[in-house]
């Protein structure tokens, strides 16, 4: 699976990303990392939100191949 996201959703993240680093490297404390979740909302498409420490920020939509329509649950291991 290949998750695609715009360069304006990754100036998005280093926006955001950016200053938490600087304060955490002046401060001299551990960088916290960074998430991106992804949401498949069947049939509404796929949203991704980013955060880092208490900020958060919304992507948008995002592309994914192959296209993740019609997934369900089921009983079924593969």
């Amino acid at each position: 699976m290949q998750i695609t996201i715009t360069p304006e959703q990754l100036a998005l993240m280093r926006a955001m990303v950016n200053p938490v680093y600087a304060a955490h490297m002046e401060a001299d404390c551990e960088l916290p990392g960074f998430t991106i979740a992804i949401s498949f909302l069947d049939p509404y498409g796929t949203f991704a939100v980013g955060s880092c420490g208490n900020s958060s920020v919304e992507l948008g939509e995002v592309a994914v191949q192959p296209l993740q329509a019609g997934w369900g649950l089921t009983d079924q291991v593969s």
